[in-house]
């Protein structure tokens, strides 16, 4: 079984990023669970339902037989969460296979108002192309029903689409959206697509391409590749995304292979049936700017979108390296766009946010970094507005000390309290089931208010 793409690209990111931190923590945190082989290995997803449930998806784990070579095994699994008096109960509701069914579950799950979840696996689906699906579960007696959408990279260019490494998002009428890093016939790379799912009368579904990437760095229209990030759906029906490469950066200082340093782009609907993307943003390697977003974004109630850069902003990590940022984009007067850095990350601080910012009900923003902290193993992290302009960046927690769990690496979700759920990809009670990329097998943990 192949590491997921996710992981590789987040990893080779963030490892530049390493060395001593100083932070401190301000709310306590508590593990709901800690993974093993059994009921799933390094979470890779985070979602809540509607009634409140916790929901993870896992790259590795049970007993399927997708056994990569270095330690991990079985083929993923979605696992459900269900608080009870005095904790939480776990439950592994889907145990996937490899084999048409996919592999590798990645990015955040969707539920639509029937209570059925879509979700991606990165690999598997044909025996031709281990290129990935797109999958529902349905509540069925005693369990869930699991049943393939679609399966990616069924001609031989893989114009299509391949190796989905973020979660679908659901619009009104019953469409999913999302995207692939790679597959399409935009660029010599084969930069990627967006693509839509649409739902059939007779109960299939139908993939539309909406838009192949291009490029970057000089090469094509310097619209974006390699997107690993989820979109997001404003009220007018725009799609919103990120790509970590691309983009109109030619210096070189972003990666000469893939080139550029990222875009934010827009996918309007034309009016003819089709859709027009436009690049809102283009990172650079320069002026404090991030680069390399790797997740995707959150919009405000005003249209406002914000997200984060594994790497960038005005603060050096080890080695030269930038610690990453946190940023805003306000639409301005004849379709343009503005950035505002909100926050550039510092060693002492945590670094290198690798998933997507959340709102609470207040307009504070959190998130988590994959490094750094007390015991340089990642944060957890607040941004408040001040009341005179600006934000103030405060450390919720450290991870790495003791069982709490490493390297937080999906995104956060929210209560109605306020309390903050996430995953770490590494850490936890089992030291010894799951070596081959660090300690433990991974955690679901809570930061209380």
């Amino acid at each position: 079984m192949k590491v997921p793409k996710s992981v590789l690209l987040r990893a080779s990111l963030l490892l530049l990023l390493l060395g001593a931190v100083s932070a401190f923590a301000s709310r306590p945190e508590k593990v709901l669970l800690s993974f093993d082989v059994v009921n799933g290995e390094f979470p890779n997803g985070m979602t809540m339902d509607a009634s409140g449930n916790l929901w993870a998806v896992t790259a590795y784990g049970d007993s399927g037989n997708c056994d990569d070579g270095v330690g991990a095994s079985g083929c993923g699994t979605v696992v459900e969460f269900t608080p009870e008096s005095g904790g939480w109960k776990s439950k592994v509701v889907y145990a996937f296979t490899g084999a048409s069914d996919g592999y590798d579950p990645v990015g955040n799950l969707t539920f639509d108002s029937q209570g059925n979840i879509y979700g991606v696996t990165s690999q598997g689906g044909t025996s031709t192309c281990s290129c990935g699906t797109v999958f529902k579960l349905t509540p069925a007696s005693g369990g869930w029903k699991h049943s393939l959408l679609y399966r990616f990279g069924p001609t031989k260019t893989h114009s299509d689409g391949m190796n989905p490494e973020a979660g679908v998002i659901l619009d009104a009428a019953g469409n999913l959206y999302g995207t692939t890093p790679n597959g399409g016939n935009g660029c010599y790379f084969s930069c990627g697509i967006v693509y839509e799912l649409s739902p059939t009368a007779n109960g299939a579904w139908t993939e539309t391409i909406l838009y192949n990437f291009k490029g970057g760095g000089g090469f094509g229209p310097n619209d974006g590749e390699l997107s690993v990030a989820p979109l997001v759906l404003d009220a007018q029906g725009n799609l919103y995304g990120t790509t970590p490469w691309g983009g109109a950066d030619t210096s070189g200082a972003c990666g000469s292979s893939p080139t550029g340093c990222g875009v934010v782009f827009e996918l309007s609907p034309n009016g003819t049936g089709g859709w027009t993307e436009s690049v809102i943003h283009n990172f650079d390697s320069g002026n404090g700017d991030g680069f390399h977003p790797t997740d995707g974004l959150v919009l405000d109630a005003d249209g406002n979108l914000y997200g984060t850069t594994a790497w960038g902003g005005l603060s050096s990590c080890s080695g030269g390296s930038y610690c990453g940022t946190a940023f805003e984009l306000s639409p301005a007067s004849g379709g343009a766009w503005t950035e505002t850095v909100l926050h550039s990350f510092s060693s002492n601080q945590g670094y290198g946010p690798a998933a997507g910012l959340i709102f609470d009900s207040a307009g504070n923003l959190y998130g988590t970094t994959v490094w750094g902290g007390v015991y340089s193993e990642g944060t957890a992290f607040e941004l408040s507005p001040k009341s005179g302009g600006g934000w103030q960046a405060s450390t919720l927690h450290s991870f790495g000390n003791g069982m709490d769990g490493q390297r937080p690496n999906t995104s956060l979700v929210i209560d109605a309290s306020g309390d903050l759920y996430g995953g770490t990809f590494i850490g936890g009670t089992d030291v010894t089931g799951c070596t081959n990329y660090g300690s433990g097998c991974g955690t679901v943990f809570e930061i209380l208010p």
